[in-house]
């Protein structure tokens, strides 16, 4: 885990200190979320999510290291906000970024918090979706739950699952039932997304089901998979 250095001031001590500092918590918006924000140079990121989050009266955008910590309105689409400053990087800046995002919070106490759920989004991220862009904290519940699971217990899910059989998916079963899993079980946007043919996907699909009995287009039976996933993810960290 990345550690963050105290450039945010009130945000992540919850006091404040300060004529300017009184100033920022006065004009916060009434509900806001804390977006901790990638993705190499602080300055770059800074310039291009000014022109392109639109920040209205009361939102900020603060450097930290290798990133910047953004505070939206809940009011104006914050998560979509994020998600076109990341798509600018990516397109006209050329460099990949990732966001962790908080819940929807008020008032200054609880500014300290929406940091932290924001930071710990990015740490669970390579569990809940690796590649993904966005990590949100209302989507990490599953995470939390396997970050916290003794490693015997991991163990213990990740063999009996299938009798076993899921261990023995090949690299590009695993890749097909993640990107399902990505895309909300949609087989178009899956297809799309790891440039399948529609049929060929289907095939994966069939063979993933014969072989471990859980049909990934079945909503209770990914359920099932994405908490093998991030159970295997989680083993191949402290291995």
């Amino acid at each position: 885990m990345n550690s963050y250095p105290d450039y945010t001031g009130w945000l992540t001590r919850g006091e404040v200190s300060g004529p300017d500092e009184w100033a920022i918590a006065a004009s916060l918006p009434e509900r806001y979320r804390v977006a901790v924000v990638e993705a190499g140079e602080s300055e770059l990121i800074q310039s291009t999510a000014r022109a392109v989050c639109d920040l209205r009266p009361g939102e900020l955008c603060l450097a930290q290291e290798q990133g910047v910590i953004l505070l939206l309105d809940e009011a104006a689409t914050p998560s979509q906000r994020v998600g076109w400053l990341l798509e600018a990087l990516l397109g006209e800046c050329f460099v990949q970024g990732r966001a962790g995002i908080s819940q929807a919070v008020k008032g200054l106490e609880a500014g300290p918090t929406a940091w932290g759920q924001a930071v710990e989004c990015l740490t669970l991220q390579g569990l809940y979706e690796p590649g993904a862009p966005i990590a949100a904290a209302e989507d990490m519940a599953l995470a939390r739950l396997v970050q916290a699971l003794p490693l015997a217990a991991c163990r213990g899910y990740y063999q009996s699952l299938g009798g076993g059989a899921m261990a023995a998916l090949r690299e590009d079963d695993v890749a097909t039932l993640a990107g399902m899993v990505q895309n909300n079980l949609g087989l178009m946007a899956t297809a799309q997304a790891m440039y399948l043919h529609r049929n060929t996907l289907q095939n994966r699909l069939d063979r993933i089901r014969d072989v471990t009995g859980l049909d990934p287009r079945s909503p209770r039976d990914c359920a099932q998979i994405q908490l093998w996933l991030m159970i295997r993810r989680r083993l191949e960290r402290n291995a």
